[in-house]
């Protein structure tokens, strides 16, 4: 389970604020963060972990628009993942993603054919550290048809402090039905939404694989 929940969750650290800023300014003390203006995942990402004696390696690579025929229509980026326990690989995926902004529209796996849909919620402005809100919910199809239901979830963001200049925003993944199943996406964020790292978690029945 935390296999497949690795790839599901990181189409939300490589996009998960509002498209990324061309210019940035830091605050030793800022008391607003950006949560907007994070920086989408550009190039290669990888993070690693360890659980109950296995050693995990997730690699995450992001891929301009180009011009397909896949079931989710216009693309705005192709992610191509792939993760290894104890060196070996154990799922891999290419994940073609529609968003409109910052709002993610559809998501559609060619390596098991699922088709996401979601209802997300555009991330605000500027906040403060201490808030959360509301990212939507999304539903797993098994097909583009939409013929099976597989799987729906709620997601939530936060944002905490994590130095005098620095805030941790993550957007936060609960599966219905599955209350010991969960996970999170987070980027380390100065004032102005810049990153400077990036992080995942997820819990399966109480215990947490961390990927940083």
């Amino acid at each position: 389970m935390k296999k497949l929940l690795a790839l599901t969750l990181i189409a939300s650290l490589a996009a998960c604020g509002g498209g990324g800023s061309d210019t940035h300014t830091a605050s030793s003390a800022p008391t607003m963060f950006a949560i907007d203006k994070i920086e989408a995942l550009v190039g290669t990402l990888t993070l690693n972990g360890s659980d109950s004696g296995h050693n995990y390696q997730l690699m995450v690579s992001f891929t301009p628009a180009v011009a397909s025929t896949n079931p989710v229509g216009a693309l705005t980026n192709i992610e191509t993942m792939v993760l290894r326990e104890d060196g070996v690989v154990v799922e891999q995926d290419i994940v073609d993603e529609l968003f409109n902004q910052s709002v993610r529209l559809a998501s559609y796996s060619h390596a098991t054919g699922q088709y996401t849909v979601y209802n997300d919620v555009a991330t605000p402005g500027p906040q403060h550290v201490g808030t959360i809100g509301s990212k939507g919910t999304f539903v797993t199809y098994n097909n583009p048809n939409k013929t099976v239901v597989l799987r729906t979830a709620s997601r939530t963001w936060s944002l905490d402090a994590a130095g005098d200049s620095q805030a941790m925003f993550c957007v936060n993944t609960v599966f219905q039905g599955q209350s010991s199943v969960s996970g999170s996406a987070c980027n380390l964020i100065d004032a102005a939404g810049h990153v400077s790292a990036r992080s995942m978690k997820i819990t399966v029945n109480g215990k947490t694989l961390t990927l940083n």
